[in-house]
């Protein structure tokens, strides 16, 4: 019996999703895919794709070493044709990490988890600070970056109520969990922003 006012909805069923074929073209057009939305190292995209295969291989029959002989030859194609720069994109995402007020411990972490190598990491974080502050020497980029976090975070002088010690124990327990030192911590709390 069906009540006035209230009609029921049929529910759409689902068409069943075909399986994903892996090729070379797929894998192709997954990759430019991803890269359409997202810049990627050379390791993050191989992971995005060899993930994407070893789903396909949940769902249908798939040669997974052929499939990864392909992710390979796909991914050295793209760097040396300059789609991939494990350089350009460690500098962009170092810099926008640094803007975000990122601790240089926390930044060289991210990237790692990204697969930029260590010294390749250290480097491009040198080259964004230097970027970023130019031949200013009396402005240290830690304590930039720790400003922007407090700022972010409203921590210290940018807090809205009254701070007390037991706030400012706080404050340097959030940016000591940031990833930045204690001196650079005592600092951002003693800025008085003008």
């Amino acid at each position: 019996m069906e009540r006035e006012g209230s009609r029921r909805r049929k529910r759409k069923t689902k068409k069943p999703r075909k399986p994903w074929t892996v090729s070379e073209a797929t894998l192709s057009e997954a990759a430019l895919s991803y890269l359409d939305r997202f810049d990627s190292s050379v390791k993050n995209l191989r992971r995005v794709l060899m993930r994407r295969v070893r789903k396909a291989a949940i769902e249908s029959d798939v040669d997974t070493e052929q499939a990864a002989v392909w992710v390979d030859q796909l991914l050295a194609r793209f760097v040396r044709s300059g789609v991939l720069d494990d350089e350009r994109y460690a500098r962009a995402l170092s810099a926008s990490l640094r803007r975000r007020g990122l601790s240089r411990r926390n930044i060289l972490k991210k990237l790692s988890e990204k697969g930029i190598d260590s010294s390749v990491a250290e480097q491009m974080l040198v080259a964004t600070d230097a970027d970023e502050h130019g031949d200013e020497d009396d402005i240290d980029p830690e304590f930039a970056a720790a400003l922007a976090y407090a700022k972010r975070r409203r921590l210290g002088a940018f807090k809205r109520r009254e701070r007390d010690r037991d706030t400012d124990r706080k404050d340097i327990g959030a940016l000591a969990r940031a990833g930045f030192s204690y001196d650079i911590a005592r600092r951002v709390l003693d800025f008085e922003p003008e």
